[in-house]
């Protein structure tokens, strides 16, 4: 594998690990989501230059937010841990390609996307869990990141082809 589409189209990074394409957060829009979250009982979780970023803390209460179906080995293997996320974040406010949320509660989960979707920028929201979702910029989609990459690679797309099981896979099957 040459390439990699990550965090649902907001970056392309090659097998040596360099970022080829980005459509991260606009950092005012990040901002506003993220005190929207801290009003609910949510685990975030960030996705920055490829790597997921996560609160120490809540790797002890996966199941609590509903993590599940092995996700939980995939957050314990994969993720660095930081003591306290928002403090991480407000640290360097560093570009963001994705929040990863886990909810407790799927009211939570639904009136959230509802004030979420009412910013402007609109976000692209999407999700692939039960108690999930996902945010990226207001223009990032999988669709968009495997354009990118198939025009890079000079690529028509009926030599392309796409494997999802989500809705957050919907622009990019609908394009291949």
């Amino acid at each position: 594998i040459k390439y990699y589409i990550t965090s649902n189209g907001s970056s392309i990074i090659t097998s040596s690990g360099n970022i080829i394409y980005s459509d991260t957060i606009e950092k005012d829009l990040a901002a506003k989501t993220l005190d929207i979250l801290s009003e609910y009982d949510v685990m975030i979780d960030l996705y920055i230059n490829g790597m997921g970023y996560m609160q120490s803390s809540d790797i002890e209460k996966l199941g609590h937010y509903n993590v599940t179906d092995g996700f939980d080995n995939v957050l314990k293997s994969s993720r660095i841990m930081k003591d306290n996320i928002m403090d991480f974040y407000h640290e360097d406010t560093p570009e963001l390609e994705k929040i990863n949320l886990f909810f407790a509660d799927k009211r939570e989960r639904s009136e959230a996307i509802y004030r979420i979707s009412r910013l402007d920028p609109e976000p692209k929201v999407a999700y692939s869990m039960d108690y999930n979702l996902e945010i990226t910029s207001s223009t990032c989609s999988k669709g968009q990141g495997l354009n990118f990459l198939s025009n890079l690679l000079e690529l028509h797309m009926s030599e392309v082809m796409a494997i999802g099981d989500s809705n957050n896979d919907i622009s990019m099957l609908k394009l291949a």
